[in-house]
């Protein structure tokens, strides 16, 4: 529901109103009709000439998003799980997909594995890294588990990879307990990482672990220690992946450096913003328009004879610039499903 809010406030305002639902299901359904009356009406006017070259390509890049279209629904039937339903768009064809349920699809951020854990009689969440090659412990735990005492300056240094950390130091040996084993265990304290205790690759070799996704568990020496549920999962963690760097992808989606979860373009520079001005009470805020002010006609956004609604729709959907948002609405005569699709890439 929040992702809702979020990303169309109408529709979630209007889950638990009936007829609300009801207007707003029957307005979606016109407005889709309409788009595939539009697109139709497109096609013929390009294929009035068909030796015109740009027409020509406007059929391909048509016919293209067609197979876009196609593909969601394939995914939809035979893989929904691999699929996340966020950011809807209201303005879409009438295919076997319900327009209501029609969303931008993106990688769906699968869940850490944690365990419980407890070192030193200290009880620890910990999250189990196969990609890490050493077991990690933050410096704040290691002072509440009582071992910073016994780090090894000595191995203090430097970790590179996706960005730098400083290493503190190395504890050689501490006991961890996993289920019902107690096990010595080798910790190097290091800074700038967002959970307590990361098992790493050095102790699930040594131990022959095995990540059992069919059990949900990690097993060892006969031990099957079950993974935590999503809402057992440190928020601290879930924070950190929403705020972590991002690369560039190839058509201006950003792509997590760490998780490689893709965004849409400008959603995480929106998100860290927003966050931003939600932790500071003190900066001024802008109040929000009524809500029956959405009711009222959208007048046209500037420079353009499509109406602002579109444009806004866009721009808050993908992040691009206003002028962006018209030319690909210009593109595919008003078409806010293939403006969008193309704005996807």
């Amino acid at each position: 529901m929040n992702k809702l809010r979020q990303g169309d406030p109408e529709l979630a305002a209007a889950v638990n109103d009936p007829t609300r639902w009801r207007d707003t299901y029957a307005m979606r359904q016109r407005q889709a009709e309409e788009s595939e009356r539009e697109r139709q009406n497109q096609i013929a006017l390009l294929n009035e000439d068909p030796f015109n070259v740009e027409a020509q390509r406007k059929i391909e890049d048509i016919i293209r998003q067609d197979r876009v279209v196609e593909n969601l629904q394939k995914a939809y039937d035979e893989n929904p799980e691999g699929t996340n339903t966020s950011f809807p768009t209201s303005q879409t064809r009438p295919t076997r997909i319900e327009p209501m349920l029609i969303f931008h699809t993106v990688f769906t951020r699968v869940h850490m594995l944690y365990v419980n854990t407890e070192v030193n009689g200290v009880p620890v969440k910990a999250f189990v890294d196969s990609g890490a090659q050493a077991t990690i412990m933050s410096p704040d735990c290691a002072e509440r588990c009582g071992i910073m005492r016994l780090m090894d300056v000595r191995y203090a240094g430097m970790a590179r990879g996706v960005g730098t950390a400083r290493i503190l130091g190395r504890v050689h040996h501490a006991e961890i307990k996993i289920g019902g084993a107690v096990m010595p265990c080798a910790f190097t304290v290091m800074e700038g990482k967002d959970v307590d205790l990361l098992f790493g690759l050095d102790m699930l070799k040594r131990y022959r672990a095995k990540i059992d996704l069919e059990k949900n568990a990690l097993c060892f020496e006969g031990q099957e220690v079950p993974f935590l549920h999503e809402s057992e999962i440190p928020r601290s963690f879930e924070e950190a992946e929403m705020n972590e760097p991002t690369v560039s992808g190839p058509n201006g989606e950003e792509i997590g450096a760490k998780t490689g979860a893709v965004r849409p373009k400008g959603s995480a520079a929106a998100g860290s913003s927003n966050a931003g001005a939600s932790s500071s009470s003190s900066q001024p805020t802008q109040q929000q328009a009524p809500p029956t002010a959405s009711k009222a006609p959208a007048p046209s956004a500037p420079n353009s004879n499509f109406p602002r609604e579109h444009v806004q729709q866009l721009t808050g959907m993908f992040g691009c610039s206003e002028q962006e948002a018209i030319q690909a609405l210009e593109m595919f005569g008003g078409n806010v499903e293939h403006a969008a699709s193309f704005l996807i890439g």
